[in-house]
C-alpha cells in the first residue's frame, strides 16, 4: 500500500527504510516494503536500509546515513513511541524529507509526544475517524458518546471482528451446545463469508484466514487528528 501509494503521490524513487531488526511486526513491514518498492523501481532504488538496535534512543547515525544517501523520503514501521523520537531528532538533524509509516503509528499518544513535527505525514491503517461517513461515522459517534474519546483502529476492528462471528453464528443456524460441532459451524462459516460489509471496509474471506480488503491512507492534520485521505485496495 505505501510502495504503491508513495509512488503515485509524490513521485519519489529513491526510498529509506529504518527499522528494529528485532522487532517482528516492523522488521516484517520493513522488509516487505523493501520488496515492493524494488518491485516498482529496481533493486537501487532503497538507497538506504538502516536498522537499529532494540531499546536505542539515539538515532544519530542511521539519520545522518540517510541524509548522506539522498533519499527522498523514509519508511518508517516503528511504534509510535519510537517514531516520535525518531522524527524529531531528524528534523534536528536537518533532514526535510518526509516519512511515511505503518498502522504501528495509530495511537492518539504519536500526536501528543511528536506534535507539529508529525503534521502532514502519511501511513497506512485500517480506518480514520476524521472524515468518516456512513455506518463508520455512526460507530465513532456512538463510541465517542459512550467512552468520552475518539475510537482508533484497534476499537474499529474488534468491533468488525465481533460481528464477523455473530454473522457466523447466524449462519450457522442454531447452536447445538456439541463444542466441537459448533466450534468447527463457527469456524468454516467464517471462512465462507464472502461479502461483509464492515466499518473498516468491504472484506471477504478466501480460505487463508486473512480477510482481501482495501486499506486506508491516514494524514495527520494541523490539530493533529488522523484524518482519511483515501482507499488502497489490492
Amino acid at each position: 500500500m505505501i510502495a504503491k501509494f508513495v509512488d503515485r503521490h509524490f513521485g519519489f524513487s529513491r526510498a529509506a527504510v529504518l527499522y528494529d531488526p528485532n522487532s517482528d511486526y516492523p522488521r516484517d513491514l520493513g522488509q516487505y516494503f523493501v520488496d515492493s518498492w524494488q518491485g516498482i523501481h529496481g533493486q537501487d532504488s532503497v538507497v538506504a536500509n538502516e536498522t537499529f538496535p532494540a531499546g536505542d534512543a539515539d538515532f544519530t547515525y542511521q539519520i545522518r546515513q540517510i541524509i548522506d544517501s539522498g533519499a527522498q523520503f523514509v519508511f518508517l514501521p516503528q511504534y509510535y513511541n519510537q517514531v516520535a523520537a525518531i522524527i524529531k531528532q531528524a528534523h534536528a538533524l536537518g533532514l526535510k524529507t518526509p516519512f511515511v509509516g505503518s498502522d504501528s503509528w495509530g495511537s492518539a499518544a504519536l500526536t501528543e509526544l511528536c506534535g507539529a513535527d508529525c503534521t502532514g505525514l502519511f501511513f497506512s491503517s485500517h480506518f480514520a475517524a476524521v472524515g468518516a461517513t456512513g455506518a463508520t461515522k455512526v460507530f465513532v459517534d456512538r463510541y465517542e458518546a459512550a467512552y468520552g474519546y475518539v475510537p482508533d483502529d484497534v476499537a474499529a476492528l474488534t468491533w468488525d471482528s465481533m460481528n464477523i462471528v455473530k454473522q457466523a453464528i447466524q449462519d450457522c443456524g442454531a447452536i447445538t451446545g456439541d463444542t466441537v460441532a459448533d466450534r468447527t459451524c463457527v469456524r468454516d462459516a467464517m471462512a465462507n463469508i464472502h461479502s461483509f460489509h464492515g466499518i473498516t471496509g468491504d472484506m471477504t474471506f478466501t480460505g487463508g484466514g486473512d480477510p482481501v480488503k482495501c486499506g486506508v491512507i491516514v494524514r495527520i492534520n494541523a490539530a493533529g487528528q488522523f484524518e482519511f485521505y483515501e482507499s488502497v485496495c489490492p
